[in-house]
């Protein structure tokens, strides 16, 4: 059965040919191609850009990324379920951040596998962690 993981883009160990790639950032290099772009797991532009220039905290920012995550639960979860299912591979959930950094895609996997567990439809299912 395939699982799904998270990465970075600079990650040289991930091969496209073994995974189905996602993007999970507001934007990703030019050179590289994602097999899906799941928008409503891009953090809001604001909280990103607030964030680099020291604006909000790491606190903030995960607080308002959780709000976004809990506005969209019902989506989020059916979502990545039918990617998990239509990939027919492992999925690799991808941003920015080497692993280590404050990230979105940390905040993500600890919030799904948490409200995942809470509902019986999708116990089964998990973000495995950092590939």
């Amino acid at each position: 059965m395939n699982k799904i993981y998270t990465s970075y883009y600079g990650n040289r160990k991930i091969d496209p040919d073994k995974y189905y790639l996602v993007q999970i950032s507001n934007s990703k290099p030019s050179y590289y191609k994602v097999d899906a772009d799941v928008k409503f797991l891009h953090p809001d532009w604001r909280i990103v850009s607030d964030h680099k220039a020291g604006r909000i905290t790491d606190a903030d920012y995960k607080y308002e990324y959780l709000e976004q995550l809990y506005s969209n639960e019902k989506l989020i979860l059916n979502t990545l379920v039918h990617i998990k299912n239509v990939a027919k591979k492992d999925v690799v959930l991808l941003c920015y951040e080497k692993p280590g950094d404050f990230c979105h895609r940390h905040i993500l996997t600890e919030w799904f596998n948490d409200v995942a567990t809470k509902n019986r439809n999708y116990k089964d299912i998990r973000i495995e962690g950092e590939l």
